[in-house]
């Protein structure tokens, strides 16, 4: 797609936070941006009876997670509004706040179409590296022909270049070309320093910001109890073999500063109260209040 196309954004709305449907003059394709919020507001949406491919999307235990999944109404009869109706009361898939829709105006899209672009966005995301992708059996692309993989490839083309103009770069690798300036004096470095009544001595523990989200350095003490307000895969993370006699052996990153700080005390805690400078500034204060 190097020449110049214009891309139409339809708020259902009338807010950019709500519904969006986007399209490309003279393509068949459809995506559809959908808050979880907002699902029920959705039974009269003609496109959400069709076949199509959809990404579920949201964050859980400090880290941004995709599930790529599809919908072929010619199985169940309701298509992808059914699909997502399915997952708004599956527990076992909370993590989500909107979905991503591909589909077609025409509902041209059958069973070979979606398998194969349900493959291929799946392959993408986990290239990229920048959501864990949280699909339980890696797709399978199915029995086809070069020249279909070639008509179908465009409606994967289409997808990425609505997302990245709409601000999503979920196929995307990040950018290696740039890092973080280096700490200087300590001025991007922070500390928590807790009392834990449970083991009877404090846990002290260092951690930088990155491009991405927060790194707590190596050395750092880990208190070696949970809580039972932490979520599963945290209480895993936390006694996995990157810590040795109560200490990390190795960086570890998360995205939110808060599930950094849970991650040291094994209790639920506020990091951008936890987690200060050597002159005791609260990271929040740090950080403008952001």
């Amino acid at each position: 797609m190097s020449k110049s196309v214009t891309i139409s954004l339809f708020l259902l709305d009338g807010t950019a936070g709500g519904r969006i449907r986007c399209t490309i003059s003279g393509r068949t394709g459809v995506i559809l941006k959908i808050p979880r919020k907002d699902l029920s507001k959705c039974n009269g949406l003609d496109a959400l009876k069709s076949d199509g491919v959809y990404f579920l999307l949201g964050e859980a235990d400090g880290r941004q997670k995709i599930y790529v999944g599809q919908a072929g109404s010619r199985k169940n009869g309701k298509g992808l509004l059914n699909r997502l109706n399915e997952y708004n009361r599956d527990v076992t898939k909370n993590f989500w706040s909107e979905a991503i829709i591909l589909t077609t105006v025409d509902n041209s899209f059958g069973a070979t179409e979606i398998s194969w672009l349900e493959h291929k966005f799946c392959n993408m995301a986990i290239k990229a590296g920048r959501c864990e992708v949280v699909d339980g059996n890696k797709p399978s692309p199915g029995n086809i022909t070069e020249e279909k993989a070639s008509d179908i490839e465009d409606y994967a083309e289409f997808t990425q270049l609505v997302l990245s103009a709409i601000g999503y770069k979920i196929f995307e690798p990040p950018q290696k070309n740039s890092s973080p300036p280096a700490a200087e004096a300590d001025d991007e470095i922070f500390y928590l320093s807790r009392k834990i009544k449970r083991i009877g001595r404090t846990i002290a523990a260092t951690m930088t910001r990155t491009p991405t989200g927060y790194k707590i350095l190596a050395g750092s003490e880990i208190c070696p109890i949970d809580s039972d307000k932490l979520s599963a895969p945290l209480k895993k993370l936390r006694h996995s073999e990157k810590i040795s006699d109560g200490r990390l052996t190795e960086d570890v990153e998360f995205n939110s500063a808060s599930t950094a700080a849970e991650f040291v005390i094994g209790n639920s805690a506020n990091g951008l109260q936890e987690w200060r400078t050597r002159d005791g500034l609260p990271l929040k204060n740090f950080l403008g209040g952001n």
